[in-house]
């Protein structure tokens, strides 16, 4: 008798379990109604395979809203670079691997007077091997990660505007030890430079200073990536009239109000 009846109170756990799961799986997605595996080949071909085009979808700009901690009922997100957001995180990523493995070694030789991993000792036996040619190896690939590092540091993800006051900004930026760093500035805070229209600039002006300066650091930022033309001249402070997506609802009924309220006048009696 137990058993039958532990059986059932088995069956119906496992019921309700698989029928919550499959609820929780629906709500967790975008579009409703499709299943597991499309959503998660629809993941794989967005953030592997599309490019800037998808990056105002309704669920990418879900996603960052909660990775930023940003709340979505005060900031709207009017700039994303989807290219440099995935690549922010495979370079963190890596200099945070290199940096463990870097961190592995150095203490190994200080501790031992040598290295002593199976690893480490092949390296050191290819090093003296290559001898004089191993240093301009070495010497190249430091200078390969300070500039990965540099660019890593510089290229904006993602900017949000206030949607109580469009002066409000909170630009998003990859970090060494974090993946993402928030600082808010205001509009006034803006500078662009002249390269940053410049077809002819070079790669090392841009690498060296950015291409626009925000609360007085060097950023480089993709005018391709605004979501609209727009907010993008609004922020650099090339036209002062707040687009029409940044107004409240009131600000924006009133403003409509009083379109439909203007006289057309007549046309002149001849």
């Amino acid at each position: 008798m137990f058993y039958r009846n532990g059986l059932t109170l088995l069956k119906v756990s496992k019921t309700l379990l698989l029928n919550g799961f499959a609820k929780r799986l629906q709500h967790t997605h975008p579009e409703k109604g499709e299943s597991f595996y499309k959503r998660w080949i629809e993941y794989i071909r967005v953030y592997g395979m599309d490019g800037q085009s998808a990056a105002f979808r309704s669920f990418i700009v879900s996603r960052y809203h909660r990775v930023d901690k940003i709340d979505a009922s005060k900031w709207n997100i009017i700039y994303h670079d989807f290219v440099a957001s995935r690549l922010s995180v495979i370079g963190t990523i890596s200099i945070t691997c290199v940096g463990v493995g870097l961190a592995f070694s150095i203490s190994d030789y200080y501790i031992n007077g040598k290295l002593t991993s199976k690893r480490g000792m092949q390296w050191q036996r290819d090093f003296e091997e290559l001898g004089a040619f191993a240093y301009i190896i070495l010497s190249g690939m430091i200078l390969c990660g300070i500039c990965l590092i540099r660019l890593q540091l510089l290229r904006i993800l993602r900017i949000y505007q206030s949607k109580s006051n469009p002066e409000d900004f909170v630009m998003i930026r990859a970090g060494v030890s974090r993946f993402n760093k928030k600082t808010p500035f205001t509009r006034s805070q803006v500078k662009i430079l002249s390269v940053l229209y410049d077809q002819e600039a070079y790669y090392y002006q841009i690498f060296a200073f950015g291409n626009i300066k925000i609360h007085n650091r060097s950023a480089i930022i993709n005018t391709e990536s605004f979501e609209q033309p727009a907010i993008k001249s609004y922020m650099f402070g090339e036209r002062n009239t707040i687009p029409e997506k940044l107004l409240s609802p009131s600000a924006s009924s009133k403003k409509s109000q009083m379109a439909k309220s203007k006289k057309i006048p007549p046309p002149p009696m001849f």
